[in-house]
């Protein structure tokens, strides 16, 4: 008797996870309009266009992943109780921070939709996680560089809220919850991150498939730079400290990135490095643009951006390759 075939439904193979393209696409776009800023001889339709491409891809994520929930419950059943993928659900409402700031070039209010979204949602699924972490016993294998999206994506909240000033007064109620979100995730994401270098250096290394995420250990103290300027509207020391140790890993990890090229070939998992280049890149055009007489400062920040946004294509076209390949549920 042969066994029975169970039908896949549609898209079970879609991780979670890949909503980080879009916060690496809208990321990058907001890069570009920083660099369009600061210098003028760059065009300003390089960030539009790259905005409207993360738009669309967001809407796309979106309706894919709803057709996997509703045609292939288990498969989504089966990641959202993982521990290992569970954290990576953060990045639905991280994507939806990050493209607040885009679409705002195009529409205010529909922008303000997106970030309330994105904040509210963010923020329950922190305290989520968090419970979730000191009720359930987490075995050592269960910790990876995505434990940081839950709690330390609280940090993506401020950046966007000064932005609808022009909509309603924000100088009272988003800055106490810009406070909070920034607040909560500095204090709770410095032992998140003992926890994963505890894992990185001590035990196992990570499963082959998801070692681009180990790149997610610059995005705390990336965002951290540009969040903490949001807040207090300028740089200072602080600021500078956040900068200098987001270099600091980036140089630590681009090592190790490079060598994962021939030991994890092309998958989703490597769409993890794009938020954390993109945020990188957006601090250092903000560090810059605040040191108009330091010329290395400028030169990194374009070099970072240039890098940067070549690593982003070189990705996103693997992707289209697997997709007019017909290989996408391999990746």
């Amino acid at each position: 008797m042969e066994p029975v075939k169970t039908k896949k439904g549609l898209f079970s193979f879609l991780p979670a996870s890949l909503f980080g393209s879009i916060m690496g696409l809208g990321a990058i776009a907001i890069a570009w309009h920083l660099a369009s800023s600061e210098f003028p001889v760059i065009p300003s339709m390089i960030g539009k266009v790259i905005g409207a491409i993360a738009t669309i891809c967001l809407v796309i994520m979106i309706v894919c992943y709803f057709l996997k929930i509703v045609t292939s419950f288990q498969s989504f059943k089966a990641e959202w109780m993982n521990p290992v993928t569970k954290p990576f659900f953060g990045t639905f409402f991280v994507s939806f921070l990050i493209m607040s700031m885009v679409m705002y070039h195009y529409n205010h209010v529909l922008a303000l939709v997106v970030w309330i979204i994105g904040a509210v949602g963010h923020t329950l699924f922190a305290m989520y996680t968090m419970n979730y972490w000191l009720t359930k016993k987490q075995e050592i294998e269960h910790i990876t560089p995505a434990w940081i999206i839950p709690i330390v994506g609280l940090l993506d909240i401020p950046l966007g809220f000064r932005q609808f000033g022009d909509l309603f007064d924000t100088s009272i109620w988003g800055h106490d919850l810009s406070l909070f979100a920034f607040g909560v995730g500095m204090f709770y994401g410095i032992p998140v991150i003992v926890f994963i270098m505890n894992r990185l250096i001590t035990h196992s290394d990570l499963a082959s498939k998801i070692l681009p995420t180990r790149m997610i250990l610059i995005a705390p103290f990336a965002v951290a730079v540009s969040s903490y300027i949001e807040i207090t509207l300028h740089i200072d020391l602080f600021a500078d400290v956040l900068y200098a140790i987001a270099i600091f890993t980036f140089i630590v990890l681009l090592p190790q990135i490079i060598s994962h090229l021939n030991i994890c070939p092309f998958r989703f998992s490597w769409w993890a490095i794009s938020f954390p280049l993109a945020a990188l890149a957006i601090a250092a055009f903000k560090i810059s643009a605040h040191y108009p007489d330091r010329v290395e400062l400028k030169v990194l920040a374009l070099l970072f951006l240039i890098v940067f946004s070549i690593a982003i294509i070189y990705i996103a076209i693997r992707t289209l390759r697997g997709i007019f390949n017909g290989n996408l549920a391999e990746l």
